[in-house]
């Protein structure tokens, strides 16, 4: 047996088989981890440094627990023994991911390769908070009939919500429409036996699809900035999720006191206010139809059409909501100093349209600005990130327990 040594003076810390074994193993896996292709022994070696020997015992190993399985043999045009190919067993285990938001559920399922496997979505009353978590054991029993799976191939959910969340899995105490979006944990396992259960903050969820979803370097500092009815930010530093010491980084009703914002707005409701104050004071404009039409308020979608069609008003309601963005990553930028802010969600399709004018103001307002982008995911970014927190919790424990 051999010993190395440790660098606390006078401690000696012993290197057993079995300790090198369970190392290699994880090193092997961590590796073949997502693969998207094939493999080969001699591939494995070059990227965990391990010998021929000690590869393809490691593979053997994790053949019989099921994390890879053979790989299809390519076809040779030449004689001889073909080397042995294995794939990563993206179908070990099985994911599940949710998004509960103001007005709908939705929930995913998906392999470990992140590919959806099956979905369902249900809509309900936004004032309606025993809702929201009812309905998510029937959504999931849908999503799951809708992937062609059993229950009991699912190891791993992530449900992501919109509220803060603590350590504990709940959302702080402070607001009571942050307790009334609290998961039921214990109803849950009781209907999913066997399943851990992780609760997100939405906008944190939001960042960490943008992270894998965007070209990011893993080290960056990156906000997502979800924007629809309310503002909130998920906040990446150095490649870390920040939640703060009490979970609330990232809430964004500061902005309540900041001068030329006064308020947490999303783009969807800032963009129908200021168009309906507008329109208020008998300005002409196309949106003046929306009115008479609807419910007597516009929503953003036909105030960014107006202004595609070059409607005066719509014009100037996307420059106010320009202005007043600018100033919010303003605040944001001058504290975290990200490179990157992604407006995310479903309103990015607003955000499109001033995301120039946004980063011309920024440049005048900061003497390092981040780059604005608006987000290419869409009303899926929550439910793209609850599917890869899952992936990455399941990950992070077959590691660990492989070492």
């Amino acid at each position: 047996m051999s010993t190395t040594t440790s660098g606390a003076p006078g401690h000696r810390a012993a290197t057993t088989p079995s300790t090198m074994r369970a190392a290699n193993r994880s090193a092997v896996l961590k590796q073949a981890w997502g693969m998207p292709q094939t493999f080969t022994a001699s591939e494995l070696m070059a990227l965990s440094g391990l010998t021929r020997a000690t590869v393809l015992d490691v593979c053997r190993d994790l053949l019989q627990r099921g994390w890879i399985q053979p790989g299809a043999t390519e076809t040779a045009a030449t004689r001889g023994r073909q080397a042995l190919r294995f794939a990563f067993n993206a179908r070990r285990t099985l994911v599940v991911g949710a998004d509960i938001g103001h007005h709908s559920l939705s929930v995913e399922v998906a392999d470990l390769s992140g590919t959806t496997l099956g979905s369902d979505t249900r809509v309900f009353d936004e004032d309606d908070d025993e809702q929201r978590g009812s309905h998510l054991t029937a959504v999931t029993l849908r999503a799951l009939e809708a992937a062609g799976v059993d229950r009991s191939e699912v190891s791993t959910a992530c449900v992501g919500i919109a509220a803060p969340v603590t350590t504990s899995g709940t959302p702080p105490t402070g607001s009571s429409f942050w307790g009334s979006v609290a998961i039921d944990l214990e109803r849950l396992a009781v209907d999913f036996p066997g399943w851990g259960f992780h609760v997100e903050n939405d906008a944190n969820l939001a960042v960490l699809a943008e992270m894998h979803h965007e070209d990011i370097a893993p080290d960056a500092t990156l906000i997502a900035l979800l924007s629809g009815e309310r503002l909130g930010a998920g906040i990446m530093i150095g490649g870390r999720l920040h939640r703060g010491a009490h979970g609330t980084a990232g809430e964004m009703e500061y902005l309540d006191q900041v001068v030329g914002v006064e308020g947490s707005f999303g783009l969807a409701a800032l963009a129908r206010i200021l168009a309906g104050e507008a329109l208020r004071t008998g300005a002409d404009s196309s949106l003046r139809r929306h009115v008479a039409e609807g419910t007597g308020e516009v929503s953003a979608a036909q105030v960014l059409q107006a202004a595609a069609d070059g409607d005066r008003l719509a014009l100037t309601v996307l420059d106010r909501t320009a202005e007043r963005l600018a100033t919010t990553l303003m605040t944001i930028g001058g504290l975290l100093d990200p490179e990157l802010v992604v407006i995310s969600g479903g309103v990015a399709g607003l955000a499109q349209p001033v995301v120039a004018d946004v980063n011309r103001r920024l440049a005048e307002l900061l003497p390092a600005p981040p780059e604005v982008r608006a987000s290419s995911l869409g009303r899926e970014v929550v439910l793209k990130g609850a599917v890869r927190m899952a992936i990455d919790r399941v990950r992070a424990t077959a590691l660990a327990d492989l070492a």
